[in-house]
């Protein structure tokens, strides 16, 4: 008797132990298969925002529609990163100041001042600029190179006649504030000057001391204010 029941007991211990081995890898299973789907999420925000970084931009800007009525245009294409920083390619045709404007400033540089003129300017510039806040908004720094080829005219009835053919290279440095005017648009301002190289020729019809056709080269140091006036539209990459 004592032998059954030790028989049965070993056999009911025999039969019960599988169940808790089976049934402990079941336990695990469920954390197992639920810890791989938690990072898929973040993995794939981590691929987009490397792809398309924040503040990479491109904008377009030109100067103010009311000068087109009088010749002048410019044009600007940017290319903004980091949110902070852009290089702006700047492209103008425009006329010279007035008369009365243009005399001034030949007075003060040269201390004195020739007949009625007229200039005309192309300009092309490349330049590296900063936005201390942020892109398009509020304060702006630009450092550039550019290249001037004015072309000048000018005279008294046909006396002293003469025009001028040059060309500048030149460094300009900018100082200036840019305004965000919806989420897409800007408008820009800035003033600053630059200092280059100017050379060519000028050719005078008839000379007031020989009356008689002369031509002269030029080559001098060119200094002069700059600024410009852009309102633009920002697009994403």
């Amino acid at each position: 008797m004592i032998r059954a029941c030790l028989v049965a007991g070993l056999l009911t211990a025999s039969v019960a132990s599988p169940r808790l081995v089976a049934a402990e890898p079941a336990s695990p299973s469920a954390p197992v298969a639920a810890e791989p789907a938690s990072p898929s999420a973040p993995v794939a925000t981590d691929a987009t925002s490397v792809a398309k970084p924040a503040g990479t931009t491109v904008a377009v800007a030109v100067n103010s529609p009311l000068s087109w009525f009088d010749g002048s245009f410019g044009g600007s294409v940017y290319l903004g990163f980091k949110g902070r920083h852009a290089i702006r390619g700047n492209f103008a045709r425009y006329n010279a100041p007035s008369y009365l404007i243009g005399s001034l400033i030949e007075v003060a540089s040269n201390g004195e001042a020739s007949g009625p003129s007229s200039h005309r300017f192309i300009d092309a510039s490349v330049g590296y600029m900063v936005f201390p806040r942020r892109l398009w908004s509020g304060p702006l720094l630009e450092a550039a190179v550019m290249f001037r080829r004015p072309m000048g005219f000018g005279g008294y009835g046909g006396i002293n006649e003469y025009l001028e053919d040059t060309r500048v290279v030149a460094a300009r440095v900018l100082v200036g504030w840019s305004w965000c005017i919806t989420e897409r648009m800007f408008a820009s301002i800035a003033v600053g000057g630059s200092r280059g190289i100017e050379w060519g020729v000028e050719r005078t019809a008839q000379a007031l001391d020989t009356l008689m056709p002369h031509t002269r080269a030029i080559s001098r140091t060119a200094s002069s204010a700059e600024g410009f006036l852009r309102i633009g539209r920002v697009f994403e990459l």
